[in-house]
């Protein structure tokens, strides 16, 4: 029985690390992604710092390529009370077959899912309340920005239903939403990427869910990915 008003303590964490990282290796050749150096820090340092602000108690680290180093990393950090705990990919099966393979863990639902590359100005229990008000299966925190030319935009219908994922358009200078890298999964979820084929979660399960599953928690903040060397120089900044 979930309490009526769910706060992030409440839930299961989950953060996407496992990738490789390709389009950083110039920049960051020697570690895994989250572990990237940010003001001499690594990366999923501030991440969790910032989950572990909000309330987050429960949270799981899906890793694979450098696995052993965010293990050591997890197993040498300081957080009294948290429950931490590392999951490895026995072979790199994209951020779908992440979820999958971290889903028979899960007790705590909605599940929070994030990518271990980004961070936002935004107060997560704020979108918590907001999906399961929403009723849906899984909502995705959309953040607004004013030339979404580096990234793919997404289509929202009426009350806040997702009904389309357009490519990014290079030199695309109008307005839109775009995927900002947090998603909250109930188990009708959860199931649904289980029983469906594909490595992304982007490009193989939403886009192919069923109208209605996916609801937008939309928003006007700011929001970093680390994911190529020019956004990860602007983090460093």
């Amino acid at each position: 029985n979930r309490p009526k008003l769910l706060k992030l303590k409440d839930i299961d964490i989950v953060i996407l690390a496992g990738g490789a990282g390709t389009r950083l290796r110039d920049a960051v050749s020697d570690r895994p992604k989250a572990l990237a150096l940010v003001g001499g820090r690594p990366f999923l340092a501030h991440l969790m710092d910032w989950l572990v602000a909000q309330g987050g108690r429960r949270i799981f680290v899906s890793t694979c390529h450098m696995a052993e180093q965010i293990h050591a990393f997890v197993a040498g950090a300081a957080y009294n009370g948290i429950d931490v705990q590392c999951i490895e990919e026995p072979e790199p099966a994209g951020t779908a077959g992440a979820v999958r393979h971290v889903a028979t863990e899960l007790r705590h639902f909605p599940v929070l899912v994030m990518n271990g590359d980004s961070v936002a100005d935004i107060n997560l229990n704020d979108c918590l309340k907001a999906h399961v008000r929403s009723g849906a299966p899984a909502s995705v925190v959309c953040a607004r920005t004013e030339a979404p030319r580096d990234f793919g935009t997404i289509e929202i219908g009426a009350e806040g239903c997702i009904v389309g994922f357009h490519e990014k358009k290079a030199g695309q200078q109008s307005p839109a939403f775009v995927n900002a890298g947090f998603y909250f999964f109930e188990e009708d979820m959860i199931r649904y990427i289980q029983r469906t084929q594909g490595p992304s979660l982007e490009h193989d399960i939403f886009a192919t869910a069923p109208r209605g599953y996916l609801h937008a928690i939309t928003g006007d903040f700011d929001f970093l990915d680390i994911g190529v060397p020019s956004r990860y120089r602007q983090a460093e900044v």
